[in-house]
């Protein structure tokens, strides 16, 4: 049996910093509604949305966007090296709840930029259940 650990060692605050220097460097913000946007965004500069209420200078929004993805694959391969994939793997499992829900396809989804395939969950899916079913985590 698999000794899982809830608290696998996954720093998210590494990426927030590295995604935040991006944010600074390039005059990108996030806003969730008119009044943020209009206390963020400078009346100077036209502005590109990213979606998920990712704003940035039209001037800059790519090389934003690049440091951005350039941020998450970095921590993706911190993750993979510090924890390695079957604790990643038992993580988001825990993390969608997948064994309530009665699924891995949250969990898939949220591996796919990982490079985790869904056989690679579905070897863990069975072991990772029986835990469950021992810890009562339903």
């Amino acid at each position: 049996m698999y000794d899982y650990n809830h608290n696998t060692t996954f720093n998210r605050a590494v990426l927030d910093d590295d995604i935040n220097i991006a944010l600074k460097k390039y005059g990108g913000f996030f806003a969730f509604g008119n009044d943020t946007f209009k206390k963020e965004l400078n009346p100077k500069l036209k502005y590109v949305s990213l979606g998920a209420g990712l704003y940035a200078p039209k001037k800059t929004y790519k090389k934003l966007d690049n440091d951005i993805q350039s941020a998450i694959k970095n921590h993706i391969k911190r993750d993979l090296k510090i924890n390695g994939i079957k604790k990643i793997i038992w993580r988001e499992l825990a993390n969608y709840e997948c064994q309530i829900v009665g699924s891995v396809t949250d969990c898939v989804d949220a591996l796919k930029d990982y490079g985790i395939t869904e056989k690679q969950i579905m070897l863990e899916w069975p072991d990772y259940f029986n835990y469950c079913i021992e810890m009562d985590y339903f």
